[in-house]
């Protein structure tokens, strides 16, 4: 593997495992929107058409596998991704190897059985302190160091490569409260990024992009109901002039039913609709375009079937025609 392309892989994962919970307060299957204490679940996608009133499975487009603990924690994903015009895809597996806190210790990776990129993670008084990168099992990458200050929060992540060279670092400043204030991001020693984020309570009210000297480029303002449910995201010049702006609506469960994109004049640019059912799963989605027109390419319904947990067992895909795309069908095994 050619010096750039690890240098990239590090540098994604550092992305990835920045702001990575060291201690998760809900679980993979919470975080799935999955029911009941699950040990496996197997996806399938197929193409489809609708012929005669009838839903006719064609060939498989996708293929998932994930495997859980007791707890709710992944152990194990695989997928598989097939084109029409280059056929079945490699199958991607990566193993999860958990602590006695259910905190990911090493994951490894793999492209048709084949080991590639793997991770250890190391931890001190419940905060993940190294990642450390290997390329099949043996070729080492690079590591990711974190540092805290004593209350827990993070202030600088950084990725060096295999001779201990700093490829990227991202410091970070934080309020009394614990909430991010700052974050500066370097690539190979050179300035990249500069955020900084206000609040109005537990939410972000602002996030400003800076340069370097500190100077505002551009920012974005955020309104919330009485539940924290985003209602307004405004985009600012850095002359305080409106870019665009977008209204959200919800339902009473929290769902959101409706948002409208706005031009910075206050003419409209896109509206979105979204019905649910009673299990929250979205049943309709629909675009109209400044005009008000429906954009017919835009138009999904979805039709799904329940176990007796309430997790979708099969979802069909319709197009505004009424003819069917995908259907997916899940394999659900539960722990007894």
């Amino acid at each position: 593997m050619e010096t750039f392309t690890k240098l990239l892989i590090v540098l994604f994962f550092l992305s990835l495992h920045s702001f990575s919970t060291n201690a998760q307060t809900t679980t993979d299957l919470e975080n799935s929107g999955l029911k009941g204490q699950i040990k496996n679940v197997k996806t399938t996608v197929y193409r489809s058409v609708k012929k005669g009133g009838e839903i006719k499975l064609l060939s498989i487009s996708q293929l998932g596998d994930e495997s859980f603990n007791k707890a709710g924690y992944s152990t194990e994903t695989i997928y598989q991704i097939n084109t029409m015009s280059l056929g079945e895809g490699p199958k991607r597996k990566t193993v999860y190897k958990l602590d006695e806190k259910n905190r990911v210790s090493q994951e490894t990776r793999y492209k048709n059985e084949e080991e590639g990129l793997s991770i250890q993670h190391v931890y001190e008084n419940d905060l993940r302190t190294k990642s450390k990168y290997y390329e099949g099992g043996e070729e080492y990458l690079g590591t990711e160091y974190l540092s805290y200050d004593d209350e827990g929060n993070m202030i600088q992540s950084k990725a060096t490569g295999p001779e201990d060279e700093v490829l990227a670092q991202t410091d970070y400043t934080h309020n009394s409260k614990g909430q991010l204030i700052t974050e500066k991001f370097y690539k190979n020693g050179n300035f990249q990024s500069y955020t900084k984020q206000e609040y109005k309570g537990e939410n972000v009210s602002k996030t400003y992009e800076l340069n370097e000297e500190g100077k505002i480029e551009s920012y974005t303002a955020y309104e919330y109901n009485k539940k924290d449910k985003l209602t307004k995201k405004t985009a600012y010049n850095a002359n305080d002039e409106v870019e665009e702006y977008t209204i959200y609506e919800y339902d009473k469960k929290g769902n959101k039913i409706k948002y409208v994109d706005y031009n910075a004049d206050g003419s409209v640019e896109k509206t979105h609709i979204s019905e649910y059912d009673k299990y929250n799963n979205e049943t309709l989605r629909q675009v109209f375009n400044a005009d008000g027109e429906e954009e017919n390419y835009n138009y999904m319904r979805y039709q799904y079937t329940y176990d007796k947990k309430g997790n979708w067992i099969q979802q069909i895909e319709f197009l505004k025609n009424g003819n069917s795309l995908d259907v997916v069908k899940r394999e659900i095994e539960y722990y007894k």
